[in-house]
């Protein structure tokens, strides 16, 4: 099963880091370069959010939430900062709306708000059937130190804990994100 991290600063090689320079000045932003460069000692933090079915599992919940297929919920303006992507990048600007740029040599890529991200995580809590926002078990272990959170692991118990881990994951990583002014990346490998 294939992985699915965010990386919440340094997030993308220097080929990347042009292309997503390139991508925010097409949507008519100022890029704060910088914040795509290394940095040494700069901040580089990981969340698992799994892999990509549990992504899609968190996906499917929200898009029930408001009676919507996964499809319809993809192009609906408030909904497009979702991790839809296999490969997706958000920058800590409010700007909509969030695009999907094709890439020759990759395929599409996602690039999206932060701001936004958080906003659509406030909204989905809000309507949830489902408790979002307690800490699943787990979770601080992955947060602390992902290499023993590997080898200990045990797994997720059902639908329910994949969606609260997802939930957690997004909402955790774009609020560091916003809080340092650090671009985001997820990555289904």
């Amino acid at each position: 099963m294939s992985e699915f991290t965010l990386t919440v600063g340094e997030c993308c090689d220097e080929r990347r880091s042009s292309q997503c320079i390139s991508h925010i000045q097409e949507l008519g932003l100022n890029p704060n370069v910088s914040c795509f460069q290394s940095q040494e000692g700069g901040l580089k933090k990981t969340f698992l959010l799994l892999n990509l079915a549990t992504v899609g599992v968190f996906l499917n919940y929200s898009a029930s939430l408001v009676s919507k297929s996964t499809n319809e919920l993809m192009n609906d303006a408030a909904f497009m900062n979702l991790p839809f992507w296999q490969e997706s990048f958000w920058i800590p600007q409010d700007f909509a709306p969030a695009k999907a740029f094709e890439n020759d040599d990759d395929g599409p890529f996602f690039f999206g708000s932060s701001l936004q991200l958080l906003a659509t995580l406030d909204f989905i809590k809000s309507v949830s059937r489902i408790p979002l926002g307690p800490v699943p078990p787990a979770y601080d272990l992955m947060v602390q130190d992902l290499r023993s959170f590997y080898r200990d692991f045990k797994g997720i118990d059902g639908e329910q804990g994949c969606i609260q881990w997802v939930w957690r994951g997004l909402y955790d990583g774009a609020t560091l994100a916003v809080q340092n002014k650090l671009p985001m990346a997820g990555n289904g490998l």
